[in-house]
């Protein structure tokens, strides 16, 4: 708690891991004399607002602090607000929701691929420069297909930020019609004759699925999230140790730099 503070001024005195702004609290969770963990907890008007929800990573006595219960409860948050992707600012999300945060929590779409993601109201991607928040409803709207269909549509119509080619014919309108009702490439009739939706040039995209099939489930793999992939490091083998002299040196000649000139806060034993 703080003791008399003056809004819109640090509180280095009271708690130097709080600030306040007039009537808004912005608490350090995390990333406070450290740089991993990131949690920022802001309170306004009555609600309370998580950004960002990261694991502690490095030296043992931080990484303990990811099996501390969260310092509020996790029901009271409306809300939680991604920042961006890395493990030391999302990686706390499992225990927050087994901890009982049942909120929704919003990120932005980097690339199309995030929205196989969204789940419901819960789970959803914010569009920045649009200011446009797409739930799965809005995936609907927009894609004409649900989240879980995301990786078979980019499979059909290329995917260019990721090197996807897609297949030759099968555009946008296409792939959503299919996939609407058959929402895996496995489901697809072969015998374009049997499928329930009308596509136009239905006999030419079936014939170059079922000759372009391995490339399909291909680039369906590659465009999938992968949730369950099996890391045989534990957390200490990924601790970072500091900068590798001879590598960096040799990097630094290779590219012009002069690694004198170069502050390194951390050089590997």
């Amino acid at each position: 708690m703080l003791d008399r503070v003056t809004p819109g001024r640090w509180a280095s005195a009271q708690n130097p891991d709080i600030v306040v702004l007039n009537v808004t609290k912005l608490t350090f969770l995390g990333a406070a004399r450290t740089v991993t963990g990131s949690k920022y907890l802001l309170e306004h008007g009555g609600k309370r607002v998580l950004f960002d929800c990261g694991l502690f990573q490095g030296l043992k006595d931080l990484r303990l602090r990811n099996w501390a219960d969260f310092p509020v409860p996790p029901r009271s948050l409306d809300a939680v607000v991604l920042t961006h992707a890395h493990l030391d600012h999302v990686g706390y999300l499992p225990r927050l929701t087994a901890q009982g945060y049942k909120g929704r929590i919003f990120c932005t779409p980097g690339t199309k691929d995030l929205c196989q993601l969204v789940i419901g109201e819960r789970i959803v991607t914010y569009n920045r420069r649009e200011q446009k928040i797409l739930d799965e409803a809005a995936v609907v709207e927009k894609f004409g297909i649900h989240p879980e269909s995301i990786p078979d549509y980019l499979a059909l119509v290329g995917d260019t930020a990721d090197g996807v080619p897609g297949l030759p014919g099968w555009g946008a309108k296409s792939a959503a019609t299919v996939l609407a009702r058959y929402p895996r490439l496995e489901l697809i009739p072969a015998d374009p004759a049997k499928w329930e939706v009308s596509v136009r040039s239905a006999d030419k995209l079936a014939a170059t699925l079922r000759e372009h099939v391995e490339e399909a489930f291909l680039y369906r793999e590659l465009t999938t999230l992968r949730l369950d992939v099996p890391i045989a490091e534990t957390l200490d083998d990924l601790e970072w140790r500091g900068v590798p002299a001879e590598i960096f040196e040799a990097f630094c000649r290779g590219v012009g730099l002069d690694p004198e000139a170069i502050r390194v806060h951390r050089w590997a034993d």
